[in-house]
């Protein structure tokens, strides 16, 4: 089940993983908590102190999830899944053959 190989390895399969968890965990909160309200794509407007964006992560998060809305669309779950999977493969060694199973 752990099949890392070498020293050199284990270490770049374990950041390669976390960052690909901790990308998607982002991508999915950005998702999650995406308003139409919020400044976005096509939106361009300087956005004032008095104005709440409802985005868990703020304006960078407003825009990202607006770009991945408007680019991919609902699908984006999905990348956004596959990228927690193969994250998690990659953090604890999990050797798969099949990229998409």
């Amino acid at each position: 089940m752990f099949k890392y190989g070498s020293f050199r390895l284990f270490v770049i399969k374990i950041l390669l993983g976390i960052t690909f968890f901790g990308v998607s965990i982002i991508f999915f909160l950005s998702l999650i908590s995406y308003s139409e309200l919020d400044p976005g794509f096509g939106k361009f407007e300087i956005v004032s102190n008095d104005y709440q964006i409802k985005n868990y992560f703020g304006l960078v998060g407003a825009y990202l999830a607006s770009y991945l809305i408007i680019l991919i669309g609902h699908l984006s779950f999905l990348f956004i899944f596959f990228l927690f999977k193969i994250g998690l493969q990659l953090a604890f060694g999990i050797k798969n053959r099949l990229l998409f199973f």
